[in-house]
């Protein structure tokens, strides 16, 4: 079967079609070679971009009624990305030549890396003059003030939420079944357990209880969660010397050991889930609608994160992707505007945007959007019941996202030496620690 990423915070992912196409704008033009010259200054006609699988998902559809609706505003022209959009948006900001405004995506690992190397701009004065009225009500707007809270950086916001990731698990019922269980276990131990009768139960299929996704923040990170109130330090570094990192690792290298577990690249954990060869695993809702597009509803299914203990409020991981204004845009003000108006609280415009990406990956940041898109959504009640633990949850911050980028990079030859059972886990993280400092130092000054 076709590999499908998950697209909860990573570059383009493929995505499934959406239901209805999208109907191009008049204006809409396919990307294409930057010009040698950019837009005149204060053009009420912007170009912006977005990679191709949040177009698909509602991003260009949204654009369209807004050119129809807000015209008053001025008109965008949504181009979809292409690799090294990066790097040529920074090449026209230093030759003052650009040809874009905005960007509708960030992914979380990328924020604090966009925000130090010059590609986005403060947005405070932009949504203080904005005509599009939540702009200046933005910390009463979502459904959680952490979500405001996880936008600031030194005193500044620079950037609009355009999709919550509230981590779950994900797993095949008739697997667990087999297993003896009609429900997902509530706490590891129980789940430990299950995984102990699943594995004789599903041996002959070669199906592994446990899937483990090879980025930090994705199964190991969901599940460190579980076991660690505040799982960032003070500088946003993962606590991951911490005696609760090393409780988990420690088990879930014993489940690995007692072939309980596996470990994938996210590429193939998703082509492994795919193939029906693990029962369950933990992160973005973006799992289970890939498995239920192959099995189907009834097979497949989504649960709160077990818990390392009841005697305190369940918890889980929780990132921010978001939309933000390249600095030397031919028009912020109308880039700001365009994303306020996309990504807001109310409105047909924001519709389009919010109804199409809770079929694939995220959830909608304002409480009118959970109200009208998933609170009675039969198809997708398990993601209304995760984002109850977002208040008891430690949302990733910009400062936060930038020390987990130099973590990820840095940890993982060191957690597999410790998989592979040629180090303990405290000898390994004091290794990696001592890199990931190092490397702090050269790039969070």
């Amino acid at each position: 079967m076709a590999t499908l990423l998950a697209a909860c915070g990573e570059a383009a992912a493929p995505a499934p079609a959406p239901t209805k196409a999208p109907v191009a704008a008049p204006t809409s033009a396919p990307a294409a070679p930057a010009p040698t010259t950019a837009p005149a200054p204060a053009t009420n006609k912007i170009f912006t971009l977005v990679d191709k699988t949040w177009s698909d998902l509602g991003m260009l559809d949204a654009t369209v009624r807004f050119n129809q609706e807000r015209s008053d505003l001025g008109n965008v022209t949504l181009e979809e990305t292409a690799q090294g959009w990066d790097t040529k948006v920074l090449a026209q900001i230093k030759e003052k030549n650009l040809r874009w405004s905005g960007h509708g995506y960030a992914a979380f690992f990328d924020s604090y890396k966009y925000i130090k190397s010059g590609l986005v701009a403060p947005l405070d004065d932009y949504l203080k003059a904005s005509k599009v009225a939540w702009g200046g009500k933005q910390k009463e707007s979502y459904f959680t003030s952490r979500i405001y809270d996880a936008l600031q950086f030194q005193g500044k916001q620079y950037f609009i939420p355009m999709k919550a990731n509230a981590h779950l698990v994900g797993y095949r019922e008739d697997y667990i079944q087999a297993a003896g269980y009609d429900k997902f276990p509530t706490t590891w131990d129980e789940v430990d357990k299950m995984m102990r009768k699943m594995k004789p139960a599903l041996e002959k299929e070669e199906v592994t209880p446990l899937g483990i996704s090879r980025d930090i923040f994705r199964t190991i990170g969901t599940m460190f969660t579980t076991f660690i109130e505040k799982p960032f330090d003070d500088t946003g570094v993962l606590k991951f010397e911490s005696q609760e990192w090393f409780t988990l690792l420690e088990l879930l290298k014993k489940w690995k050991d007692d072939g309980l577990a596996r470990l994938d690249t996210n590429a193939d954990h998703y082509d492994v889930w795919q193939k029906g060869k693990f029962a369950f695993t933990l992160g973005s809702h973006s799992l289970v609608r890939v498995g239920r597009n192959v099995w189907g509803t009834a097979k497949v299914k989504g649960a709160n994160p077990p818990q390392a203990s009841t005697s305190v409020p369940a918890r889980t991981w929780i990132h921010i992707d978001s939309g933000f204004v390249f600095p030397g845009a031919a028009n912020p003000q109308l880039a700001t505007d365009w994303l306020l108006s996309v990504l807001g609280p109310e409105g047909t415009i924001a519709e389009r945007w919010w109804r199409g990406v809770t079929t694939f990956s995220g959830q909608p940041v304002h409480q009118s959007w959970l109200d009208k898109v998933l609170k009675d959504n039969k198809d997708l009640a398990e993601v209304y019941e995760v984002l109850k633990l977002v208040p008891n949850s430690q949302i990733i911050t910009l400062p936060v996202a930038g020390a987990y980028a130099i973590t990820e990079a840095k940890i993982w030859p060191h957690l597999d030496r410790f998989f592979k059972g040629e180090t303990g886990i405290k000898a390994a993280m004091a290794d990696a620690r001592k890199e990931v400092t190092e490397e702090m130092a050269k790039q969070l000054k």
